[in-house]
């Protein structure tokens, strides 16, 4: 999503904003389409929102990171269930996570189906946020080079 919209902003083939954001990492793919949007837009109000949801953003991050990187213990299969089945969306999926910082070795996740389906409509929500915030910041950029445009002919 970064990659793409960085590649947006810049005016850069998307195959060559790649090669260039392929070894950094989401924080700086943060900074990196901030300082475009400042540079090509001038526009403080989308630094002020992107700062706000970046903020959200990383949280999500450390939310999902702990649903996707968990090792999920398999339940036993309960009466009525057959082997396989998903678990219904009350019940508590329980795995084990290891952080990459922190002092716990191990720590157990303890998530129920609907949980986790609620840190994906999180995520979406913000790459919809994301998108809206850009594309409003170029709309705007746009409506300022026309105008600027128009008034340096009438000069």
């Amino acid at each position: 999503m970064f990659q793409s919209l960085i590649a947006q902003v810049s005016g850069l083939e998307a195959y060559k904003a790649l090669i260039l954001t392929k070894s950094a990492g989401i924080r700086s793919w943060q900074e990196m389409l901030s300082q475009l949007i400042e540079t090509q837009y001038h526009d403080a109000t989308t630094l002020h929102k992107l700062k706000g949801l970046y903020k959200r953003i990383d949280e999500l991050g450390t939310e999902r990171n702990s649903i996707v990187h968990a090792a999920w213990r398999i339940h036993e299969v309960k009466e009525g269930l057959r082997k396989g089945a998903a678990l219904p969306p009350q019940e508590h999926a329980l795995g084990l996570g290891i952080p990459k910082r922190g002092k716990n070795i191990v720590t157990d996740v303890v998530k129920t189906a609907a949980e986790m389906r609620l840190v994906a409509k999180k995520i979406q929500t913000a790459r919809e946020q994301l998108l809206d915030i850009v594309n409003s910041a170029m709309q705007k950029g746009k409506s300022r080079n026309a105008l600027a445009k128009l008034l340096a002919s009438t000069t």
